[in-house]
């Protein structure tokens, strides 16, 4: 159980790097972040602010710790592995000295995914206006 913890938490750490650094990828696969950060954005907005991996993640740590998944969501003990309260983008600045409040991290993790995502629309519309100007090369997306 604690392996697929680890595993989720490499992934969830690899989903926020692509989120944030996805416009830096080849023109050819610049789509798919075009299409995944309006699709994580609606989920938080329909999941009530939490992400799904998170939910998942938090989960695994109650098995881990052998706690009551029930009593740790509602825990207000600080000295347990499980804090709900903790978003994980706040999780990672914790780890590196960075302290701000949840309501505070979510405004700066959205405007940062909206300016990632710009980035990348960018990228794709340049990319494409380009292609009409050459005529004979041709638009290689998918």
């Amino acid at each position: 159980m604690k392996n697929f913890l680890l595993f989720c938490i490499f992934i969830h750490k690899l989903i926020v790097f692509f989120l944030l650094f996805g416009w830096l990828l080849p023109i050819k696969y610049i789509h798919l972040h075009i299409i995944a950060v309006p699709i994580i954005l609606v989920h938080w907005q329909l999941n009530n602010n939490k992400c799904i991996v998170t939910e998942i993640e938090h989960y695994l740590r109650c098995e881990v710790d052998n706690l009551p998944y029930e009593l740790a969501e509602n825990s207000p003990d600080v000295n347990t592995h499980v804090d709900n309260r903790d978003d994980f983008v706040l999780k990672l600045l914790k780890q590196l000295n960075i302290n701000f409040n949840s309501k505070t991290i979510k405004k700066y993790v959205i405007v940062g995914l909206m300016i990632s995502w710009s980035l990348s629309f960018y990228k794709f519309y340049k990319y494409k206006k380009q292609c009409k100007k050459i005529k004979n090369k041709k638009l290689v997306i998918w």
